[in-house]
């Protein structure tokens, strides 16, 4: 095992490098070569797009910040992941799409093209037959430029392009790309992945298939040189030195605030079980929230009313896990309720059945910052919500298909 696997085999216990799922597909018993082949490696990247939900997600929000797509909600969308898709007689390594689904249409919301690299480099082709000119001989052209056209005339309102390769290659792109392009490791990817097992919100089918991924990465595609941003600097140990006092004194203040929402939902009449308050600002989970389990304790598939603060948003939530056998009953539910939660409240959003959380409702931390009674205001914030969801009848539409 390489340095970086004997680490983080310690910490999650990830498989021996023979026993390594994707090791044992991606191999050529007949060629010795360092550095396994492309279209296998995508492969195995789409398998676990395909074939995870928290993961996916977790690597999807990575990817869309990264290209500036902060805004964009994944919540209720149905995704296309699949490789080698048709760009006029050429073909790209792998291709995201999300798609939102009524009734009444189906309309793409994304478009993500992935090149994917081992080892090699970018290479020069014929242009794309529309790329052609009667006048001028354009010759061979960057590979990068042709996807790049064929992405900008694409009819959809957010687009981008990926460059996954063993080190960054920004250097190497082509110049006067019309479409926002963003060169990213296998090593940085690998540690996405371990943020999301670190993270406990993966189901264990999902954090089977992170384990084996993230084993492979690190035995066959981690680069020490893309790990230069984790050496410390100056600015590192300041920061570190003020974290200790100004973090630990704003994580007390935010604890603070969510202490008062314990006799409010204990008052409000959504769910019965006992209020705990959990403690984890600046670790683990990223939040400061007091929960309630909806039914009395003994119920074995109880879905959790949470209300709190992440480290950007005061926000309340219904959350059942992934893999828990009546998620499906919950996103019915939820989904009946959603017209009359969006009357009291538009900001309710639902999120299916992909994902921790349910049923959503946030607001920026910076709203307590234009008021003269903070703590008012962040009370009125959850008792309203807390109301919308005692006027909509969620614990008794919830009780009633669950507990009947």
């Amino acid at each position: 095992m390489s340095p970086q696997a004997l680490e983080f085999s310690a910490e999650f216990g990830l498989p021996e490098k023979d026993d390594n799922l994707f090791q044992r597909i991606i191999r050529n018993p007949h060629v010795e070569a360092s550095n396994p082949r492309e279209r296998e490696c995508t492969e195995m990247l789409c398998a676990v797009l395909r074939n995870t939900t928290e993961l996916r997600l977790y690597l999807l929000r990575w990817m869309a910040d990264v290209v500036g797509m902060h805004d964009l909600k994944f919540q209720n969308m149905t995704f296309v992941i699949e490789t080698e898709g048709s760009i006029g007689a050429k073909r790209d390594d792998l291709r995201i799409e999300g798609w939102h689904e009524t009734d009444e249409e189906r309309r793409r919301i994304f478009l993500w093209t992935i090149e994917v690299k081992v080892g090699a480099s970018f290479h020069e082709s014929s242009p794309l037959g529309d790329m052609q000119s009667d006048e001028e001989d354009v010759g061979h052209v960057n590979q990068i430029v042709n996807y790049d056209h064929w992405l900008e005339h694409q009819v959809v309102p957010n687009r981008a392009g990926f460059v996954l390769a063993l080190e960054d290659m920004s250097q190497s792109l082509p110049p006067n790309l019309n479409c926002h392009w963003n060169c990213m490791s296998w090593s940085k990817l690998g540690l996405k992945v371990l943020d999301a097992l670190r993270s406990g919100k993966l189901s264990s089918e999902d954090e089977f298939l992170a384990k084996h991924l993230l084993g492979f990465i690190v035995n066959h595609l981690w680069r020490v040189s893309e790990m230069t941003e984790f050496e410390l600097n100056f600015d590192d140990v300041a920061l570190m030195r003020a974290f200790d006092v100004v973090g630990r004194n704003s994580e007390d203040k935010i604890n603070k605030f969510v202490e008062s929402l314990i006799p409010i939902v204990e008052k409000s009449e959504v769910g019965e079980g006992a209020v705990t308050h959990q403690k984890s600002l600046y670790k683990g989970m990223k939040r400061s929230a007091v929960y309630r389990n909806l039914f009395a304790q003994g119920f074995p598939t109880n879905p959790t009313l949470m209300a709190g603060c992440t480290l950007t948003h005061m926000m309340i939530w219904l959350e059942t896990a992934p893999g828990n056998e009546n998620k499906s009953i919950v996103t019915s539910v939820v989904q009946s309720l959603l017209p009359t939660l969006k009357e009291r409240n538009s900001g309710w959003l639902a999120n299916g059945n992909e994902g921790l959380f349910d049923l959503e409702l946030a607001k920026p931390l910076e709203v307590l910052f234009a008021v003269d009674d903070q703590m008012a205001e962040f009370e009125s914030f959850y008792m309203a919500a807390l109301e919308d969801l005692r006027e909509a009848g969620l614990f008794e539409k919830l009780q009633e298909r669950l507990v009947s």
